[in-house]
């Protein structure tokens, strides 16, 4: 279970350009859920995953969700070097 108290200082995706709050709740369902969740990961990758998830609860993905890991995928990457 998710337990944010023993986290250590991390950013939440919702703070970040492109990200509002709902897409930031559906990427908690394939376990993403701050910047630094996404470092040495494949924004596409990441994409698919949510599509899926998406599909199997019967929601649509937004249009905007690939730019929008890009954009923090290439965030975290550049943070973590």
């Amino acid at each position: 279970m998710h337990n944010p108290r023993f986290e250590p200082d991390l950013t939440p995706l919702s703070t970040l350009p492109g990200f509002g709050e709902a897409l930031a709740q559906e990427l908690e369902q394939i376990d993403v859920r701050h910047l630094e969740d996404l470092t040495g990961r494949d924004p596409e990758t990441v994409f698919v995953h949510l599509h899926l998830a998406n599909y199997v609860a019967h929601r649509p993905t937004p249009g905007s969700a690939l730019h929008a890991l890009r954009m923090a995928c290439r965030s975290a990457n550049q943070n973590h070097h």
